[in-house]
């Protein structure tokens, strides 16, 4: 049996799915990245997933997806993966490999209303 898991593009698995009564092992929704160089200690992958915080948006800047605009939705494997949430239209013209571009800002967020919520 294989189960939808870690990295890639996931068609069948988005943010605000159910997490009840599905077969998954770690899966990460939509499209999940890191540096093509990256292993755990790679100070490239390690940039681009403490610099990048949910809400930042992730710009395709090759291949037939070019253009192509999602958000931040989160991260995984402690410095290994940033998850990024598109359109399944614009998923259908992405393929691995293809290379984003974050445009980062929120590090030390703190949200006023809200006391407990903070990014660190």
């Amino acid at each position: 049996m294989i189960l939808p898991s870690t990295g890639g593009i996931t068609y069948n698995s988005r943010i605000g799915d159910s997490a009840i009564n599905i077969w998954a092992d770690h899966v990460e929704p939509a499209v999940s990245i890191k540096h093509p160089d990256a292993d755990r200690t790679s100070p490239f992958n390690g940039g681009l997933v403490v610099m990048s915080c949910i809400g930042n948006t992730a710009m395709v800047v090759s291949g037939d997806a070019k253009g192509e605009v999602g958000r931040v939705t989160g991260k995984h494997g402690g410095v290994f993966h940033v998850m990024v949430d598109f359109t399944r239209e614009q998923m259908d013209k992405m393929v691995v490999g293809d290379k984003l571009q974050i445009k980062t800002y929120g590090q030390g967020l703190v949200l006023t209303d809200f006391s407990g919520v903070v990014s660190k």
